[in-house]
């Protein structure tokens, strides 16, 4: 008993660390590309939504594992919409009055904002295409 045990962990924990190398493999690659601004004040956010065109916001924090899960996603959609789309990413925890301020409640929680008006929001982890159906759906 023990040695399956012992066996599941050493495989569970083998497939955490290759997860995590690739993630980090993934973001060295995407961040080279992307255009994700990460919000260091609630002056920087007002900024960035109230200009004309769409606006992604990721409210995330950095020990969520769903929002890790998401950033490779959220990454891919800021290449390929690059131009067309801005991508900000808001520390809930560095953040906290944004946070009150648009009720973010769980995590990760995505705003969509045109022309300065949010016209979309979900929470939870979701499929790429399904969020690029959304965010296409307002361009």
């Amino acid at each position: 008993m023990r040695k399956k045990l012992f066996s599941s962990i050493l495989v569970l924990c083998s497939m955490m660390f290759c997860f995590t190398t690739n993630l980090a493999a993934d973001k060295a690659k995407a961040t080279s590309q992307s255009a994700i601004v990460e919000v260091q004040n609630e002056y920087n956010f007002k900024q960035a939504i109230s200009k004309k065109g769409l606006v992604l916001v990721d409210f995330y924090a950095t020990w969520c594992g769903p929002c890790k899960m998401m950033h490779p996603t959220i990454e891919e959609i800021s290449v390929e919409k690059k131009g067309k789309l801005k991508v900000l990413k808001v520390d809930v925890d560095q953040n906290k009055e944004l946070a009150v301020e648009y009720n973010i409640r769980s995590i990760p929680t995505f705003m969509l904002f045109k022309d300065g008006k949010q016209v979309w929001s979900k929470t939870g982890a979701m499929p790429k295409a399904d969020m690029k159906a959304i965010i296409e759906q307002y361009q």
